[in-house]
């Protein structure tokens, strides 16, 4: 790992309380990590960093089993600020960085560069070649450096520990709203508007198609319920997820109704799609009138959930 695989180190930040983890989604069970980094930082007068991994290590060490993401780097750099922490690091995941041992990992970046006095993780935290680093090995090499290496409890709700394994099974079998308590907040992708085969429109009901990168966790195919955002805005909205098989489609396409959006033309815009509560699956129907039909009831159903506007 050279310089350029973690973000420049302002000098005011060396000496820190550092927490580590892949932070996918920043779901509550991180937050409650951070919250606790935060605290013990408090109390020592120290900043808070949070050490994250870009792309996911998984991505690099087997590829083919990488999961799909939470949250784009960006969103997780805001969620990690929001959660307590004065900076965020970006280890840039490559080859060299998963074949660095446990110690050398340590050396270079808690040591080496950060200077670090206490290092909070999870419990279950694995780290360096071949996952060979547990909290044993911080511990250890805290007491050969000079900081504390402390365990976050894992956290939940009392039947289902917060991971973002759960949450994005949660996701994938269309169950958004438990997705969004073990988040704290809703699903969401992000994503370009793009044109789409303006079908909508012409069924009096227009919407925002969602061009996304990258591997977002999509929502089972359905209608929801949900928020649709654009810089400065964010408006209700119900959301399709599918190919749109009444006209028998093959895309698989993210698409929002935002009801009191007034301005039609958001092409190019960045936009973010929120997923509150599934109201139903993707079916095909009879004919058209009863496809505006159900989509009248779709819209009037996600008015009574989250009202009109966002």
């Amino acid at each position: 790992m050279d310089d350029a695989s973690l973000d420049p180190v302002h000098a005011d930040l060396r000496g820190c309380v550092a927490c580590i983890g892949v932070f996918d989604g920043v779901h509550r069970g991180h937050q409650a990590l951070v919250a606790l980094a935060r605290s013990r930082a408090d109390l020592a007068g120290l900043p808070l960093v949070a050490i994250t991994f870009d792309p996911h290590p998984m991505e690099v060490v087997r590829p083919g089993e990488a999961p799909t993401s939470l949250a784009t780097l960006a969103q997780r750099i805001e969620l990690l600020h929001d959660a307590g922490a004065d900076d965020v690091q970006v280890i840039a995941f490559d080859e060299h960085v998963a074949a660095m041992t446990p110690e050398e990992f340590v050396h270079r970046v808690l040591v080496e560069r950060l200077h670090v006095r206490e290092v909070v993780v999870g419990q279950n935290f694995r780290f360096g070649h071949r996952a060979a680093g547990t909290i044993d090995t911080l511990t250890t090499e805290g007491d050969r450096h000079g900081f504390r290496a402390i365990a976050a409890p894992l956290v939940g709700d009392g039947a289902h520990r917060w991971s973002s394994t759960g949450i994005r099974a949660l996701i994938a079998d269309g169950d958004v709203a438990a997705a969004g308590l073990a988040l704290g907040r809703p699903a969401s992708m992000d994503g370009v508007v793009v044109h789409g085969d303006h079908r909508g429109r012409e069924l009096g009901y227009p919407t925002a198609n969602l061009e996304w990168s990258g591997r977002p966790t999509i929502p089972a195919d359905g209608v929801y319920a949900g928020y649709l955002s654009v810089p400065g805005e964010r408006w209700t909205a119900a959301v399709s997820v599918g190919t749109n098989p009444q006209f028998d489609g093959h895309e698989r396409r993210v698409e929002a109704y935002a009801l009191t959006q007034t301005d039609p033309d958001l092409y190019g815009s960045w936009a973010r799609v929120e997923f509150v509560e599934r109201l139903r699956a993707q079916q095909r129907f009879e004919s058209l009138e009863d496809l505006t039909a159900q989509m009248a009831r779709d819209v009037a159903r996600t008015g009574e959930l989250l009202g009109g506007s966002g």
